[in-house]
């Protein structure tokens, strides 16, 4: 009964944190915003730093009209 109750919890403390973090706004995704309702497409990727150069050359031959950025994500301090 113990290992139900424990495994209850920590699906419900799971849940809560992830309805918590879905309205905690993400500034990097902001400038994007206005782009985006005028119908263009936003392509997020989390690639390896050794990748980027091959997948902008990917990009770019297929879709020479793309915009390419990048935004380097934050360091978590645990």
């Amino acid at each position: 009964m113990i290992l139900v109750s424990t495994l209850a919890g920590a699906g419900f403390g799971s849940l809560v944190s992830a309805l918590i973090a879905n309205d905690i706004p993400n500034h990097e995704l902001e400038l994007f915003e206005q782009e985006v309702e005028n119908g263009q497409i936003l392509l997020i990727l989390d690639i390896a730093t050794k990748e980027v150069e091959n997948i902008t050359r990917l990009i770019k031959s297929t879709h020479p009209e793309a915009v390419i950025g990048m935004i380097k994500p934050a360091l978590m301090k645990i």
